[in-house]
């Protein structure tokens, strides 16, 4: 009581809140009591509920598909991010940093995918695959589809470089010279 009559507030309520009902309520609280609830937290390396369905939807379409599925969606993400009306106002080949990425839109375009795709992405993402094409490119990677029948064929393998093309090699052969 002294609290509120210390405030230069006219009208003060005192009400008592169950903010952990409100809490389970997340979506249906009413705009006045927003600031008052936090949004549930995620637990790091936790599956997004919507990577599987991507997932699924990505491993129906033909090899040539999968990549540019993928690019759309880096592209739709980023226009919203840039505040871009159109997927199309980003180029499958437009460096983001060109567009005006900075950090913190990086982030954000991460927690998108990550959401997205389920995926636990790198923290450099729009850094160090700077096009939309070269994000889709490793989500692709990262989502392993179609990989089972890459790894089961036959002659399908990494292949190891000939001790003459490593750089430890190659300096080793020209000392012996």
């Amino acid at each position: 009581l002294d609290a509120a009559l210390a405030q230069p507030c006219a009208h003060l309520v005192p009400v008592r809140l169950d903010l952990t009902a409100l809490q389970r309520q997340a979506d249906e609280i009413p705009a006045l009591l927003r600031a008052l609830v936090r949004a549930p937290r995620k637990r790091a390396g936790q599956a997004e509920p919507g990577g599987s369905g991507l997932r699924d939807r990505i491993a129906a379409l033909a090899d040539t598909e999968r990549v540019a599925t993928l690019t759309r969606l880096v592209q739709a993400e980023a226009a919203v991010i840039l505040g871009i009306a159109e997927a199309d106002g980003v180029g499958a080949q437009q460096v983001l940093k060109e567009l005006g990425f900075d950090s913190l839109m990086a982030v954000e375009l991460r927690r998108r995918l990550s959401a997205e795709t389920g995926l636990t992405l790198p923290s450099t993402l729009a850094f160090d695959y700077p096009t939309p094409t070269a994000i889709a490119q490793l989500l692709l990677d990262k989502l392993q589809v179609g990989q089972d029948q890459k790894r089961s064929a036959p002659g399908r393998g990494r292949r190891r470089a000939a001790p003459a093309d490593e750089p430890i090699a190659v300096v080793s052969m020209a000392c012996r010279l």
